[in-house]
């Protein structure tokens, strides 16, 4: 299986994630969840693996790391302000697409880690939304600087 960030996502639900510690075309991806309860409740209802789509006699393994981080004074201001890894950016002019963000995100050594970029109608309103792989890092700020020097109103 060819693994993208956006693929291994698509396999994780049940709560906010604070960031994917992954690799593009690996095997193995590390989730951090940001409420440690929606980690456990992931855990259990995945505890037999995962069947993967066209292939029921293959799974994928979830296993939980055995030293759990504990949750410090900056996770618990996201938690508290609900604070996700998406960017969404809305009234965006018509001359931004698609093509615009994907190159405004991949920078100049495509180091930043995004899921996915969506640019459409959102509502009444032209927008756009990413799906960054993490709450930290460049990437998150870059894109919310960047809009923000766009003039952008950011929600």
């Amino acid at each position: 299986m060819n693994s993208t960030l956006e693929t291994v996502a698509s396999f994780v639900w049940g709560g906010n994630v604070e960031a994917f510690n992954f690799k593009p075309g690996s095997a193995t991806a590390d989730v951090l969840f940001l409420k440690s309860e929606d980690c456990m409740k992931y855990y259990h209802a995945t505890s037999n693996g995962i069947p993967l789509p066209n292939q029921p006699k293959d799974f994928i393994d979830v296993t939980l790391h055995a030293d759990a981080d504990p949750v410090h004074d900056r996770v618990r201001g996201f938690i508290e302000r609900d604070i996700t890894r998406v960017v969404y950016a809305a009234n965006i002019p018509m001359n931004f697409g698609l093509e615009f963000f994907q190159n405004v995100v991949k920078g100049d050594k495509n180091e930043f880690l995004v899921e996915k970029i969506r640019v459409g109608r959102f509502g009444k309103n032209r927008a756009v939304e990413f799906r960054m792989g993490s709450i930290y890092g460049k990437s998150f700020h870059t894109i919310l600087f960047l809009l923000q020097i766009q003039c952008l109103p950011l929600s």
